[in-house]
């Protein structure tokens, strides 16, 4: 296969249908309809490996479902997915409204053994934020704001290492 060789599958793809595809994670099937997604009317397209963009992805909406007590009812647990287009860059937003991020975590929120979760080792955030980076050539951040939480992810449309 494909994938044990290594050898990426370079091509252009519609990043909607990619972020849709994220959101049906087999361990939540209860909670896909939790997930809400925002996009522009127009065909959003970006040159690279799809693969890459699902992985970044699933591990924001994987962490914003978890960022919810246990306890919380699927359809209380809102995410929001928001794709946006600049001239230069896709934008993509993952927002929850679970608990936030305490301001003492948030400095070293992408570092490799950071993690808000019991037994977790926030290797999640690091490897999206790696992938993002290396791969995109683009930017994972956390905004600010402290009323909900949200990953920021921006990628150049010009972007993937060909």
């Amino acid at each position: 296969s494909r994938h044990l060789q290594g050898k990426e599958k370079m091509q252009t793809f519609d990043v909607l249908a990619c972020i849709e595809s994220s959101t049906k994670l087999p361990r939540y099937q209860e909670l896909k309809e939790s997930i809400s997604v925002v996009a522009p009317p127009e065909h959003v397209e970006l040159y690279g490996d799809p693969v890459r963009l699902n992985h970044i992805l699933y591990i924001l909406i994987r962490n914003a479902l978890e960022a919810y007590p246990r306890t919380t009812p699927a359809d209380q647990r809102a995410v929001s997915i928001r794709l946006e287009t600049t001239a230069q860059s896709i934008i993509i937003s993952v927002i929850d409204h679970g608990r936030g991020v305490p301001k003492h975590v948030r400095e070293q929120l992408f570092s490799p053994l950071v993690s808000t979760k019991k037994g977790g080792l926030g290797i999640g955030l690091f490897i999206a934020k790696e992938i993002t980076e290396s791969y995109f050539g683009g930017t994972l951040r956390l905004n600010d704001v402290t009323k909900y939480t949200e990953f920021i992810l921006t990628i150049p449309k010009r972007s993937a290492k060909s």
